[in-house]
């Protein structure tokens, strides 16, 4: 204990000078812990104002679009009308003008029907 005591009264001011620079390490330390809290917090808040700014702009979009589009619908007309003339003017003026053979008559229905016809020779002897 004497030789403790002897050591603390010979080198008390270098002691005392480490303990002192420990105590400010530990403060610089803890205000950079602070500092860095502050200016996550300063991000955070920053980002969520640009994203207030950006949602507030997308709705202005979207309110001018949907504006332009119900002016839009306002003034378009849908119009339902039969055109005859153009109807008549592709009609054939003679419809017995294409006239199929009897015998493709036949091998077509027996086709449509899911059938199989006769042979094609006797289908054409038919006619």
């Amino acid at each position: 204990m004497i030789a403790l005591l002897a050591f603390l009264r010979r080198y008390w001011r270098e002691i005392a000078t480490v303990v002192l620079l420990a105590a400010l390490v530990l403060l610089g330390w803890e205000m950079r812990n602070l500092a860095a809290q502050r200016d996550t917090a300063r991000q955070a808040d920053l980002q969520d104002k640009a994203r207030l700014v950006l949602i507030q702009r997308q709705d202005a979009v979207t309110q001018h679009v949907d504006a332009s589009a119900t002016a839009t619908a306002a003034h378009t007309q849908t119009v339902y009308r039969t055109i005859t003339k153009e109807v008549t003017r592709y009609v054939a003026s003679n419809p017995n003008s294409c006239v199929l053979s009897a015998g493709w008559v036949r091998i077509h229905n027996a086709a449509a029907a899911g059938q199989l016809a006769a042979s094609a020779g006797a289908a054409d002897a038919a006619e």
